[in-house]
C-alpha cells in the first residue's frame, strides 16, 4: 500500500470538507429523524432530471409520472459523494435523462422527498444509494450495499449470461462477499461516523481549528479502511475468474475503476 505524507493526506481531505459547504440540507441525521419505515415507495419510472454529489448525503432528483398524468419531481436522498464514488456510482452513472427504478422510504413531513435504497440502471444493473449507519431498515441488509464496485454484479442475470459465470463460480462470488460483508458494513459505518462528526464541527460557530484537523485525520483513516475491505473482497472475487471474464468485466460502463483499486 502506498504512505501519503500528512501534507497530501489533509489535502484531499479538505477537498472533502468543502463539498460539505455545498450541500443543501448538509447537517448529517439518523433515518428516524425524516423518514418513515412503515412507508416503502417504488418508482418504477422515474426519469433523472439532476444529482448533487455532496456530503454527507447526496441527493438525486427524478421526475415521476403519476396516473393522472401529471409530472412530480423528487428528491431522493442517497449516500454522501466519497461513500458513492466508493461504490462507482457517479455523474456519469446518474446522468439526467436516464429512465431508472428507486426504491426507498417516504418522508414524514409528506413532501416529495424520499430515502433511496436500490436504484435500477437501465441496462439491469442494481445500485444500493443508501447511507449506513442511520439506522435505516436496510442497515447492514443490501447485498448492493457492500458490493465492490458496480454494485451487487453476480445479481445482475443479463452479466452473469454475458460473463458465462458458471454455477460454481457464482457460488464462489458470492461466498466472497458473504466473507467480506461484515467488515465493509463495519467500516463503512465508521466513515460515515466520522464525516458526520466533522459535519458537526464545522457548523460550530467558533471554529476549533486542532479539533477539525484531526478529525480530518480520522476520516482519511477511516476511508482507507473502507477502500482496502472493499478491494479485498474484489481480489477474492477475481481469483474466481478467468482473466477473459475479468476484463470482460472491465469493459462495463458501471465498473470502471475496479483495476485501479487493486493496484
Amino acid at each position: 500500500m502506498k504512505r501519503y505524507n500528512r501534507t497530501v493526506l489533509c489535502a484531499a481531505a479538505a477537498g472533502m470538507a468543502l463539498l460539505l459547504f455545498q450541500a443543501p440540507a448538509w447537517a448529517h441525521h439518523a433515518f428516524g429523524a425524516m423518514y418513515d419505515a412503515t412507508k416503502p415507495v417504488r418508482f418504477l419510472d422515474a426519469t433523472i432530471t439532476a444529482i448533487k454529489l455532496v456530503n454527507p448525503h447526496s441527493w438525486i432528483y427524478v421526475d415521476v409520472r403519476q396516473p393522472d398524468g401529471r409530472i412530480e419531481n423528487w428528491a431522493i436522498e442517497a449516500g454522501g459523494a466519497k461513500i458513492l464514488q466508493d461504490r462507482a456510482i457517479t455523474i456519469e452513472t446518474l446522468k439526467p435523462g436516464k429512465r431508472i427504478i428507486v426504491e426507498g422510504y417516504l418522508a414524514k413531513d409528506g413532501s416529495h422527498m424520499a430515502n433511496g435504497v436500490d436504484l435500477t440502471l437501465p441496462d439491469g444493473t442494481p445500485l444500493f444509494i443508501g447511507s449506513a449507519g442511520t439506522g435505516a431498515p436496510y442497515d447492514g441488509q443490501s447485498a448492493a450495499a457492500v458490493a465492490p464496485p458496480g454494485g451487487a454484479w453476480w445479481t445482475n442475470t443479463a452479466l452473469v449470461q454475458r460473463l458465462g459465470l458458471s454455477g460454481d463460480q457464482k457460488t464462489k462470488i458470492e461466498r466472497a462477499f458473504e466473507n467480506h460483508r461484515q467488515n465493509i458494513v463495519s467500516s463503512t459505518d465508521l466513515l460515515e461516523k466520522e464525516e458526520a462528526q466533522l459535519a458537526r464541527l464545522l457548523e460550530a460557530e467558533a471554529i476549533d481549528r486542532n479539533a477539525v484537523l484531526s478529525e480530518i485525520d480520522r476520516v482519511t483513516l477511516a476511508q482507507r479502511e473502507v477502500a482496502r475491505a472493499t478491494a479485498v473482497m474484489t481480489l477474492e472475487m477475481r481469483g474466481s475468474l478467468t482473466r477473459v471474464q475479468w476484463m470482460q468485466l472491465q469493459s462495463e460502463p458501471t465498473f470502471s475503476g475496479l483495476q485501479r483499486r487493486l493496484r
